[in-house]
């Protein structure tokens, strides 16, 4: 058998028309041939018995390949689903992110927001980061008081930014998530609907 005629490697319909050649070819054949024995066995039983394995073997190949047919669409299937939910699972971090960017904005505009903390003091801030360098030359440790409610709203925008940073770093990666997901269900997909 070549790889032609091979069952186990045609689609659905090549199945169906190799079937129905063989039982053209079959007819055929009966129609033209005359009972003989050849060695005390009839030849044309020999040939009928081979046509039926041939048929079953068919029938088998072609119920096999609809039984991947099926689990390949319950795959797709649950790909779909899968990629719903995680397209709302973006959304919902997506929104938590605008969330907290508005809340740090609104906290930023209402307060000096410095980006910058000095390593050894942890309380003086800078606006860049090489006057924040430049004065951990110079730092000894000690504090100078500072309002207390100053210090709190500076922590509270430390851990503000420091959230929003997770956020935006998660959001990303489940975009990047998310566009996999969406590439290999299309992949899937167009496999499936070519080998129909």
């Amino acid at each position: 058998m070549d790889a032609e005629t091979d069952p186990s490697t045609m689609t659905k319909s090549q199945l169906k028309k190799l079937k129905k050649k063989r039982a053209k070819e079959r007819n055929e054949q009966e129609s033209a041939k005359q009972p003989r024995l050849d060695q005390g066995v009839c030849v044309e039983e020999n040939t009928t018995h081979s046509s039926e394995d041939e048929t079953e073997e068919l029938q088998r190949a072609l119920e096999n390949k609809t039984e991947e047919l099926q689990r390949a669409q319950k795959n797709i299937n649950e790909l779909r689903s899968s990629l719903a939910t995680e397209e709302a699972t973006a959304a919902a971090l997506a929104t938590e992110a605008a969330s907290i960017a508005n809340t740090l904005l609104q906290t930023t505009t209402t307060t000096h927001s410095l980006k910058w903390t000095c390593e050894v003091c942890k309380t003086k801030r800078f606006d860049s980061y090489s006057d924040a360098l430049e004065h951990e030359k110079s730092c000894t440790g000690h504090t100078v008081d500072a309002p207390a409610s100053r210090t709190t709203m500076e922590s509270s925008i430390l851990r503000f930014e420091e959230k929003l940073a997770a956020s935006e770093a998660n959001f990303v990666e489940l975009q990047r998530l998310l566009e996999q997901t969406k590439q290999s269900n299309q992949s899937i997909i167009g496999e499936l609907e070519s080998s129909k």
